[in-house]
């Protein structure tokens, strides 16, 4: 049986689920590849204890598709510093605004030799942070559109559903050798169904159109995905954010099919996000930075090269921004406000 050595870094939704997808796969036979997988994580302590001891339990929430349920045998530890072999794989999904700092510790790490013979791949949000990763590393990075969400319900346990099988899967450029369609393939074997592409770009600009529309709308008002989408006035401030990305991928020359640029397709897709707080919203109960300039700003960004206004987004930004450079008192003042 083949073998490889998965590194996650960032032990959130996303690579909690990707590390249990990877790791259980061989319990259940369905696959000839079998994946040793561990987790970094340095923040959430008893996450990572727990998932040392005991594996790490996927659950099914509330919403449909449903994921599997298994416990995965998944070791964690606190640090890079900690593996004791070199990963041929290596998944980041770490908040976006960490990169740079992952970056650092990579380089740290391993060294320009040993990267040589690691497959990156990132699994986060936000447009671009493929091409960030393999130019600071000097590599060709692979990047994952992911399409399912979950929470961590306890410690060493994750939930999540499917937005819309499958994620995409891509190299952050297309036409140097890569290691995007191999993954797929690994990924589809362990039920994380993943569809290879030529060009990821498109699929995660239209990701980051998605998150942009909903996320910031959920952290600037305090409320959840489905609150927002049942709320009429919020729900227009979505649609029309929505619109006015679409018309960035369109002077970018991202060709979409009819369903994925249709308005009440994406905006049935976000009422599917259910009852949930979005990652931004709980970035900033936490006092922490958001992705607002990885996901928002980004699309501002484009839309300043295309020629295209953005003022929805550009207003998201500095709400956002100024929500986390505020204090507690005067968050909950800027709340009332936007309430």
């Amino acid at each position: 049986m083949a073998e490889n050595n998965v590194a996650v870094i960032g032990a959130g939704p996303v690579g909690s689920i990707a590390a249990a997808y990877l790791a259980g796969s061989t319990i259940h036979s369905k696959s000839s590849v079998k994946s040793n997988v561990i987790i970094i994580e340095p923040y959430y302590s008893a996450h990572t204890k727990k998932i040392a001891s005991d594996g790490l339990s996927l659950k099914n929430d509330d919403d449909t598709p449903h994921l599997e349920e298994f416990v995965a045998p998944v070791n964690a530890v606190f640090s890079l510093s900690e593996l004791q072999i070199t990963p041929n794989i290596i998944i980041i999904a770490t908040k976006a605004f960490a990169l740079d700092d992952v970056v650092t510790q990579l380089k740290r790490r391993f060294t320009n030799r040993e990267r040589e013979d690691i497959t990156f791949v990132c699994m986060q949000n936000g447009y671009g942070n493929e091409i960030f990763l393999s130019d600071m590393l000097e590599t060709n990075a692979c990047r994952v559109a992911v399409n399912y969400v979950g929470n961590i319900n306890a410690p060493g346990e994750v939930s999540g559903h499917w937005l819309k099988s499958p994620n995409y899967i891509g190299a952050a450029y297309p036409h140097t050798e890569n290691n995007a369609r191999e993954l797929a393939d690994m990924l589809n074997c362990t039920g994380l169904y993943t569809e290879f592409t030529e060009n990821i770009r498109p699929a995660t600009f239209l990701k980051t159109i998605l998150n942009a529309a909903l996320s910031p709308v959920c952290a600037a008002t305090k409320k959840t995905m489905k609150e927002a989408m049942d709320d009429e006035k919020l729900c227009e401030t979505v649609k029309q954010t929505l619109l006015e990305s679409l018309g960035v991928a369109e002077a970018m020359g991202f060709k979409y099919s009819f369903e994925q640029a249709n308005i009440d397709v994406l905006m049935s897709y976000l009422r599917a996000g259910g009852n949930h707080p979005s990652s931004m919203r709980l970035d900033l109960l936490r006092g922490d930075k958001t992705e607002i300039e990885w996901i928002n700003g980004a699309i501002v960004r484009e839309g300043r090269r295309y020629g295209v206004e953005t003022p929805f987004n550009g207003r998201l930004v500095g709400i956002i921004n100024l929500l986390e450079r505020s204090s507690a008192s005067a968050r909950e003042e800027v709340y009332r406000i936007l309430r």
